[in-house]
């Protein structure tokens, strides 16, 4: 198992009309179980798509909300996600959003020629 920082790419589409409410309660409360538990949990910066550039979602509206969670390793974020804590709060999220993507992501090098 690596060690290196774990990142979290998270899409998601609230349910009309309170999910981003909801989603900030659930926000909060996920915050206060990292900080119980002792896991560092970092969210990027939010952004709210505009347009679709290139490509298709294949039938699905652009997402509300995308961001990129960090967490200091893999071990960390599956501790966090199982914990009995987490559990307990888990429903806050689907309360939330009608549909969501959460890509875990490791680090590209690119090398440009």
């Amino acid at each position: 198992m690596s060690d290196e920082p774990l990142m979290m790419l998270n899409a998601l589409w609230f349910k009309p009309p309170q999910g981003e409410k909801y989603y900030q309660r659930y926000l909060a409360a996920a915050h206060q179980v990292s900080l119980e538990l002792g896991v560092s949990v970092k969210i990027q910066t939010m952004y709210q798509p505009r347009s679709m550039i290139i490509g298709e979602l294949k039938g699905r509206s652009l997402p509300d909300v995308f961001f990129l969670v960090q967490y200091e390793c893999k071990q960390d974020f599956e501790d966090f996600v199982n914990s009995a804590e987490y559990q307990e709060i888990r429903y806050l999220r689907e309360e939330a959003i009608v549909d969501s993507l959460l890509i875990e992501c490791g680090t590209f090098h690119f090398v440009p020629h």
